[in-house]
């Protein structure tokens, strides 16, 4: 089971990371992170990944980190 988290993880993260390249749309990441919530992960996992995404200069480097949060705000939500 840990492999499929390590994976779920690795795939939500790749999922939030397109989203804010523009290369995937929300109701696509909603739609990853409702099946991620049901069958790999809870809650605070998904949280934990948006916020590694939001405070990492690794991911959309060209972003500032005022631009994630307003881009990542309607996950959340």
């Amino acid at each position: 089971m840990a492999d499929k988290q390590e994976w779920a993880k690795k795939w939500m993260t790749g999922t939030i990371v397109g989203y804010l390249d523009g290369r995937v749309n929300l109701g696509t990441v909603k739609g990853s992170i409702l099946k991620a919530i049901l069958n790999y992960m809870d809650k605070e996992t998904i949280l934990a990944i948006i916020r590694t995404v939001r405070d990492s200069p690794h991911y959309c480097p060209s972003l500032s980190m005022k631009e994630k949060q307003e881009r990542l705000r309607p996950i959340k939500e």
